[in-house]
């Protein structure tokens, strides 16, 4: 039983609860001072056996001194629990002989906790730091269709070309005497027409989209790339099929390890035989890169890397084409012509749609490439591998 416990005894009754109270409050104070009285009288123990500075151990001496008095500081006094007890005996006797609720007030300092990123800020507030690193785009191969045929972009493309021909000549002069027959020739005239085609997309977006400018602006910017490529591609599905496919030509049977440079060559031959002017070739970019290092059996390289694939057409390459193929023509035979793309909102699709804010729009590019069909010889699909096996010479019989 504590000290102060016995003196209000002494003079008053206090039941046990009250005596309880009373109890914990000294001992947890006796205890506290008891500790840090401790402490530090053992760091001083320590200190005063390793040296013998007069002005630490005075120091020392002074801390525990103001610690026992609670004046840790050395400026303002902090009131202990024993002294508030004493200050406000009376007000504490009153309350308990009138059994009624009391309080005592003792300030006790604490240490500042170390402020670290972990318990100084949330997972969210860390994230409103974050620096905008932009968008990463999806990557998709490059077409290249349009820039090998010269396709122009106009204002308004017509929904029909018609291209007037001219037809062979049938029949052929030849020299006559002044009385003699003269040769019938004749010829005609036909016209050809061409319709425009259009590449489209609907797309439906909630409204309240658009309140989010940079997002709003970069989902029209996907859209729109997109449907460019699938015009490209269309473009190129278009003139690889109506393209005449390689037979032969004068470099035939004429190699023994004939270059993708040479199957260029003999595939501008065989249009060449045909009065056209080639003047592109288009392949994958894996090709033409495989085409640089070629090697013969024994390991040197056959040609040093060289402009164009040592052939005078311009060479176009992208990995749109498919890998294996080629392309070459006459530019001069194909014409193509499209507007700029487009983009339109036509409202609401339905009740639904309108009651749920879904807004609807479509993405459109129109084209019109022409090609007569007398002039498909002067375009050239084929795979590479079967070309170089036509120029293959025959093996040398000894």
């Amino acid at each position: 039983m504590g000290k102060i416990i016995e003196k209000l005894r002494e003079k008053y009754q206090i039941d046990a609860e009250q005596t309880a109270l009373i109890d914990a409050i000294e001992v947890e104070f006796e205890n506290s001072i008891s500790e840090r009285t401790s402490s530090i009288e053992s760091l001083f123990s320590e200190f005063k056996g390793k040296t013998a500075d007069i002005e630490t151990i005075n120091a020392l001496r002074n801390e525990i001194e103001a610690i026992k008095t609670g004046n840790g500081n050395g400026s303002e006094k902090i009131e202990s629990l024993r002294e508030s007890l004493r200050k406000n005996f009376n007000e504490i006797q009153t309350a308990i002989r009138t059994n009624k609720p009391f309080e005592v007030k003792v300030k006790m300092d604490r240490v500042a906790a170390l402020m670290t990123v972990a318990n100084t800020m949330t997972a969210d507030l860390k994230k409103t730091y974050a620096v905008d690193g932009g968008w990463d785009a999806v990557r998709y191969p490059d077409n290249f269709i349009i820039d090998v045929i010269g396709g122009i972009e106009v204002g308004v493309v017509p929904p029909i070309v018609k291209k007037k021909l001219e037809k062979s000549i049938e029949g052929n002069a030849t020299l006559v005497q002044p009385s003699g027959l003269k040769p019938l020739i004749s010829t005609g005239m036909d016209i050809a027409y061409f319709e425009k085609i259009k590449y489209a997309a609907l797309f439906e977006l909630e409204e309240e989209v658009k309140s989010y400018e940079e997002i709003y602006a970069k989902i029209l910017e996907l859209l729109n790339a997109q449907v460019i490529r699938d015009y490209k591609d269309g473009t190129f599905t278009w003139l690889s099929g109506i393209a005449a496919p390689y037979v032969s030509s004068a470099l035939t049977a004429t190699m023994v390890q004939p270059t993708l440079g040479a199957a260029v060559s003999a595939i501008a031959l065989q249009i060449a035989a045909l009065n056209f002017s080639p003047d592109v070739a288009y392949m994958n970019i894996a090709d033409i890169e495989a085409s640089k290092w070629e090697q013969a059996p024994d390991g040197h390289f056959l040609m040093p890397p060289v402009a164009n694939l040592g052939t005078s057409l311009r060479v176009y390459s992208d990995n749109s084409i498919p890998q294996g193929y080629i392309l070459v023509g006459d530019t001069s035979t194909v014409s193509e012509m499209h507007s700029a793309l487009t983009v339109r909102f036509g409202g609401y699709t339905s009740t639904a749609k309108f009651e749920n804010n879904q807004e609807a729009g479509v993405i459109e590019i129109f084209s019109l490439p022409y090609l007569l069909t007398r002039n498909v010889g002067s375009w050239v699909y084929n795979d590479i591998a079967s070309v170089l096996t036509d120029l293959e010479a025959p093996p040398i019989v000894p």
